[in-house]
């Protein structure tokens, strides 16, 4: 059983949607989440005042301060997507001798063990987790959803500076998906996504996709994700 202070940091990040158009904004006065990047905290500022969130980098940045914060030994890693090396990060957790991956960027609010020897999954409310050592200090996670597997991304447990971290951040802001919105978050038993301008639900009996017109955006992302709707209007005019 982890600490219940891990339990409830996970559960707080739970309640925060993953989401870009934060992101994009900041892109667009600075340059970066230049904010973010000093100061971790902002991330819980904006999301009480906003209903904002993060990427995977955010999350990251945020979860391995509070951690480090608490006197727990966490440290960022990379991952390789197929669209892209180093263009995901999540966090990995030395707890009890073993180590475990904490992965808020793909809805992932349980531990999950790095296991040297067998494969690894966790039932989400809506999917499973699956993770699989493949070579020296790598792992693929997959995800499976009804009947459908897919390949996500190879973690590679290689602990990387702040520097670096940042370096890859910073970069983030050129990959493709900043040229749309992009929200997730889990609800209850439900997955909530949107991606352009498709919201899809899916739960383990099926899914739902739902178009969104382009002035319809700030409502829809305000009634699922509790986004302020200031911030999708202002997102909109960079995406659009």
């Amino acid at each position: 059983m982890f600490p219940q202070e891990i339990q409830d940091l996970l559960a707080q990040l739970a309640k925060i949607p993953y989401e870009n158009l934060s992101k994009a904004i900041q892109m667009g006065q600075h340059g970066k989440e230049e904010q973010a990047m000093h100061d971790p905290l902002f991330l819980l500022q904006e999301n009480k005042a906003k209903g904002t969130g993060g990427t995977c980098f955010s999350l990251t940045w945020f979860i391995c301060h509070v951690l480090k914060a608490k006197g727990y030994q966490v440290y960022p890693v990379m991952c390789d997507r197929q669209y892209g090396k180093n263009t995901h990060c999540c966090a990995v957790l030395e707890w009890n001798g073993a180590k475990y991956l904490l992965d808020p960027g793909y809805l992932a609010f349980t531990p999950i063990l790095l296991s040297e020897q067998k494969e690894i999954r966790l039932d989400t409310p809506y999917n499973t987790i699956i993770l699989n050592k493949t070579d020296d200090s790598q792992y693929r996670l997959n995800t499976l959803y009804l009947k459908d597997e897919k390949y996500r991304f190879t973690l590679k447990d290689k602990p990387v500076s702040s520097e670096e971290f940042l370096k890859h951040w910073q970069y983030s802001f050129l990959q493709e998906s900043m040229t749309y919105p992009v929200v997730t978050m889990l609800k209850g038993d439900c997955h909530f996504y949107l991606q352009k301008e498709n919201l899809f639900i899916r739960t383990r009996q099926g899914s739902e996709q739902i178009k969104v017109p382009k002035e319809k955006l700030s409502e829809v992302l305000y009634r699922h994700f509790g986004i302020a709707e200031e911030v999708t209007k202002q997102a909109r005019e960079i995406f659009f």
